[in-house]
């Protein structure tokens, strides 16, 4: 569970004690809200140049590659929505007790790798033959 989350379970049950009022504990849940949605706020602005910049590159990859199929004619498998040759990566292993705890692992381990280390990645990856990329 999120270290926010644990502290206002915290404040409910101290209010609930009675150590607590009511109205102190409603001014920090509503302080801890805010913080949430300011963190939330840095990520998304964090985020949101590099998704864009990955967002047209992946375009002009899709472009490149509807480019290079041209004129062939693929036949799809309706039951499994697969084209010829593919077949989806199993799903990667995140821990977890439960599927919210899941959840907020795989999220955490998404925005805890740099964009530096994604295309390093990349560029280790073998690329296949006959397939070019055109950087500009």
């Amino acid at each position: 569970m999120p270290t926010l989350q644990k502290n206002l379970l915290h404040l409910d049950k101290l209010q609930s004690a009675g150590i607590l009022p009511a109205d102190f504990v409603e001014i920090r849940k509503a302080a801890a809200s805010q913080l949430r949605a300011e963190i939330n706020c840095k990520v998304i602005d964090a985020l949101s140049i590099p998704e864009t910049e990955d967002a047209a590159r992946f375009e002009r990859l899709r472009i490149e590659l509807g480019n290079l199929t041209e004129g062939k004619r693929y036949t799809w498998d309706r039951a499994s929505g697969r084209g010829p040759g593919m077949t989806p990566l199993p799903a990667p292993h995140v821990p977890g007790k439960t599927e919210f705890e899941c959840f907020d692992n795989a999220v955490r381990q998404v925005l805890s790798v740099s964009k530096e280390e994604i295309l390093k990645r990349e560029k280790r990856q073998p690329k296949e033959p006959g397939k070019t990329t055109k950087r500009k």
